[in-house]
């Protein structure tokens, strides 16, 4: 027992046995279930998620209502104010809180022409200030707010056109501020020359910027308030564009003889300051009409958009009444096979039906009622939250323009400032719209959600009706709780059905509503299209116009020419952007007018639509009498609207036609003023060069006289200067004929280049027309030899093509041929008249010829031409000539008779380009003092 005992470790005699016991002992410790801790776990972790899928609604709404709350008290402390302008819309305008200290004291009221606002540096006293366009504060939710279709196209027709002003206004503020910085970038650069002086860049600047300002802002014929009549707003708008172009021209006439007259420059340096300004500004009026085509294709996608969201909103509605209408004929029809039956008497049912009817009008009113207000509290709120993030993104934007502004300053070029600060209010103008699409979405979103709220109110509501409309049958038929259940269940059936054949036709309306849209952007595209197809056309005659007064004109320079055809670019793309903005202007007036008058007859049906509803509380012939009055006005009114659409399309277009030729006369002026001032300045420039010419050929002849007459000239000396002056013509010759040669080359291959783009951009227009005709063709079915004569016809017209570019291009290669050579031919006379004058100088130091005779022979050049101050210059400069060809000489080793050093030419520095000669400078001479002190004499004589 004791070896059975001792796995326990105990050990015991041989007698003695051990007994299993078990005892029970109670601790305070309990035993870990993990599988019950783990179930609990997770039962909480449900309940808890339920509970918060319970909470986490109104916590929400709480939260977005303090949200609308926190927003509103913004708008208070940015002193948001609203005042009525126009036809009563608001315009809001909203302020930065100033630093402390300064009072913010409210803007006076505005027009619609003048709504902008200095935009002050971040750094300055003031915050930056910005002022908030109409066009911005006003959205999709005023549209929705509107009574009927006409009404919300009256506010549509109304927001586009605040859209095409601020337009107007944002681009003419684009070209004064582009204006003045590519201004003052080129006076700085003047400055940097020391042509000009600092403080008068920065006075000649703020005296410019005041200039226009007074003249575009000031000038009492744009003050003119253009709300009082529609009509009178277009003539005064067609009058302002025209002003305000010439005004424009007239400011940029005006610079220019400011800075003839202060700036200290010669006429030639301010004429290449103002032709580089007007470079640039020709790429600003290019850029700004991309710009305007730009949002005017956004805008008519947005008017389409909105319209297609106003027909959906339309048929909602109509789907809630038709809705009403099939319930009330539903139950109609299964109490009429109870009154067939005669279990319903015909008073019975009339007055169970005509309750059951009125009852869910009733309740249909309460409901649009309740909708409405609620829509009018939600509208507010929504307009208040665009006007925060509307002010939120014109400030970060002014901010932006305050800082390029001025960084403009370290730009490199004119370019880098036109093309930066345009593409800054592009990508700030594809920011507004971004932001108001976004808003615009907000607001049919919200208007959505309210109407489902409303139509499962009015459904819940309608239920209720039914449910009592079965009580009511209960209490006074005796139809049993089954027999009524089962007219309640066949009606709910009948519901369904209706419900879903509904919402077929609402997938089939939405797929033409959709189609629809893309139709009203197709036309908006063929209508810019023939837009642009006008203005080329336009262009091109004023072009070919242009192109033939020069022509005929001898006088001008190809130089003059081109600087005139330039000009005429500039101010027809100028023209174009004006004729466009006037179109939208007018067009949306138009479109304004006319919803106006559908909306007015759009009531007048509308109360005719209400009088037949209404058969009580009047008799048969008051109601007849009221209807009869009611469809003589309707028929009035179609006939007024369809006259004034008449009247309205051709005022429209006798304006577009108005403003064209006024604009058209403006411009001529503009280049025959232009073309005259170049006229006067190349005749001055050419009397100048004749008189200088002759009076140095006179010179020099009586200096050839004097160096004849019996002077004593060393012998080799003489004979080194003939032969390094036959040398250098000889020279000079060579160089022409290889510089002849290499111009030519570069020619034919520049015109044979220009020939090979030409014929590829024909054969691409021909095969446009080709794959056209084609299709043209075979839509009206035509047969094989149709086919084959439009394709013989088509290639004769592209032999045809291909000759007349061949004829073009070789009158052109002739044209500029005969220009290099007339060039070519002025340099080489220039340089050997150069060469003949260094020589008699060389000559003249070589003979030591006396001061008395040198003045001897300026006189006798200069008599009865010239001033006596004028002769005492030339003689002087002729006597440093002399001076500096003895030192020459020396230098040269006469002394040592080394060989004779051959000065250069121009040919020598480079290629001759096809331009207008210009004189080179010579180390010898140095462009003749002389002739230089000539020719400022001859101008100051002129002046």
């Amino acid at each position: 027992m004791s070896v059975n005992c001792s796995n326990i470790g105990l050990s015991y005699g041989s007698g003695d046995f051990c007994v299993p016991i078990t005892l029970t002992v109670e601790t305070d410790d309990y035993t870990i279930n993990t599988g019950w801790i783990a179930g609990a776990f997770f039962l909480g972790l449900l309940v808890g998620a339920g509970l918060t899928a319970l909470c986490v609604k109104p916590f929400l709404a709480s939260w977005e209502k303090k949200k609308r709350q926190d927003e509103e008290e913004m708008l208070i402390e940015t002193a948001a104010v609203a005042e009525p302008i126009g036809n009563g819309k608001p315009v809001f305008k909203a302020e930065v809180v100033p630093i402390a200290g300064k009072k913010n004291l409210r803007p006076k009221g505005s027009s619609r022409f003048k709504r902008r606002k200095k935009v002050k540096d971040e750094d300055g006293d003031e915050g930056v200030k910005v002022e908030i366009d109409e066009a911005l504060c006003r959205g999709m939710v005023d549209v929705l707010s509107q009574t009927n279709g006409m009404s919300a196209e009256v506010e549509m027709a109304d927001q586009d056109m605040a859209t095409i002003v601020a337009m107007e206004r944002s681009q003419d503020q684009e070209k004064e501020t582009l204006l003045l910085k590519v201004l003052e970038y080129l006076l700085r650069k003047k400055a940097a020359k020391r042509l000009v002086t600092d403080n008068f860049c920065d006075n000649f600047i703020k005296k410019t910027e005041q200039d226009l300002r007074d003249k575009l802002k000031n000038d009492p014929k744009l003050s003119k308030d253009p709300q009082q009549l529609e009509t009178e707003l277009q003539i005064i708008q067609t009058k302002y564009n025209n002003k305000q172009g010439k005004l424009q021209r007239d400011a940029r006439e005006k610079i220019r003889l400011d800075l003839i007259r202060s700036s200290g420059m010669s006429e030639e340096e301010v004429e290449g300051v103002m032709e580089k300004l007007m470079a640039q500004m020709a790429k600003v009026e290019e850029k700004m009409g991309q710009e305007q085509a730009r949002q005017r294709r956004v805008l008519e996608e947005r008017l389409a958009q909105r319209r297609q969201v106003m027909e959906y909103q339309e048929v909602v509605e109509a789907e809630a009444d038709e809705a009403r209408h099939e319930r009330i004929n539903a139950m109609r029809k299964l109490f009429r096979g109870r009154l067939d039956s005669g279990q319903l008497l015909e008073r019975q049912n009339d007055e169970l039906i005509g309750s059951y009817e009125q009852n869910l009008w009733s309740r249909g009113l309460e409901l649009k009622k309740a909708r409405e207000d609620q829509w009018a509290e939600i509208s507010e709120q929504l307009r208040q939250n665009r006007l925060v993030h509307m002010q939120k993104l014109m400030e970060k934007q002014a901010q932006e323009r305050a800082m390029f502004l001025k960084k403009a300053d370290a730009a490199t070029s004119t370019d880098e400032i036109v093309k930066g600060y345009h593409d800054l209010l592009s990508r700030q103008h594809g920011e507004q719209e971004d932001l108001s699409s976004q808003l615009d979405q907000q607001d049919v979103k919200e208007l959505e959600r309210l109407n489902k709220e409303t139509q499962t109110a009015e459904a819940q509501a309608s239920e209720e009706e039914t449910e009592r409309l079965m009580e009511n049958l209960q209490a006074v038929t005796d139809t049993s709780q089954n027999e009524a259940e089962k007219i309640l269940r066949l009606h709910k059936e009948q519901m369904a059905a209706h419900n879903a054949r509904q919402q077929r036709e609402k997938q089939a309306m939405l797929q033409r509503l959709q189609e629809r849209l893309q139709q009203r952007l197709t036309m908006a595209s063929e209508s810019e299209a023939r837009d642009a197809q006008e203005q080329d056309k336009l262009c091109q005659e004023q072009t070919q116009t242009i192109q033939k007064v020069l022509a005929s004109n001898m006088d001008l320079s190809e130089e003059a020419k081109d600087k005139v055809l330039r000009q005429h670019e500039q101010n027809m793309q100028a023209l174009s952007n004006q004729l466009q903005r006037s179109k939208m202007r007018q067009q949306k007036s138009l479109e304004m007018k006319l919803n106006q008058r559908r909306a007015r007859m759009l009531e007048l049906k509308q109360k005719q639509e209400d009088l037949k509803r209404s058969k009580k509380d009047m008799n048969e012939k008051e109601r007849q009498k009221l209807e009869e009055e009611l469809a003589a006005q309707i028929e009035a009114e179609e006939k007024k609207l369809e006259e004034a659409r008449q009247a309205a399309v051709s005022d429209l277009r006798r304006q577009l036609a108005a403003e064209t030729e006024e604009a058209l006369r403006l411009q001529d002026e503009e280049i025959g003023l232009l073309i005259g001032r170049l006229q006067v300045g190349q005749a001055r420039r050419k009397a100048i060069l004749e008189r200088q010419d002759k009076t140095l050929k006179e010179l020099q002849d009586q200096l050839e006289k004097k160096l004849t007459a019996g002077k004593n000239i060393p012998g080799g000396h003489t004979d080194q200067l003939l032969q390094q002056h036959y040398s250098q013509v000889q020279h000079l010759n060579q160089q022409m004929q290889r510089h002849r040669e290499a111009q030519e080359r570069q020619l034919s291959e520049k015109i044979k280049a220009k020939q090979q783009q030409k014929e590829q951009e024909i054969e691409s227009q021909l095969e446009e027309e080709a794959q056209e005709e084609y299709t043209v063709q075979q839509k009206r079915g035509a047969g094989y030899a149709s086919l084959a004569l439009m394709q013989s016809f088509l290639e004769q017209r592209h032999q045809r093509a291909i000759t007349e570019l061949e004829q073009e291009m070789l009158a052109e290669l002739e044209k500029n041929r005969d220009e290099l050579n007339r060039q070519m031919e002025i340099e080489l006379q220039k340089e050997l008249q150069a060469q003949r004058q260094s020589l008699l100088a060389q000559l003249a130091a070589v003979t030591n010829l006396p001061n008395n005779e040198l003045e001897d022979a300026v006189d006798a050049a200069v008599a009865g031409k010239q001033s006596e101050k004028t002769a005492k210059r030339l003689a002087k400069d002729l006597k440093q000539g002399i001076e500096r060809a003895k030192s020459d000489l020396e230098y040269g080793g006469y002394i040592d008779n080394r060989e004779l050093k051959r000065t250069r030419t121009d040919l020598d520095r480079g290629d001759l380009r096809l331009q207008r000669p210009k004189s080179g400078k010579r180390p010898s001479l140095k462009k003749d003092a002389f002739a230089q002190r000539l020719e400022e004499a001859d101008e100051d004589s002129d002046f």
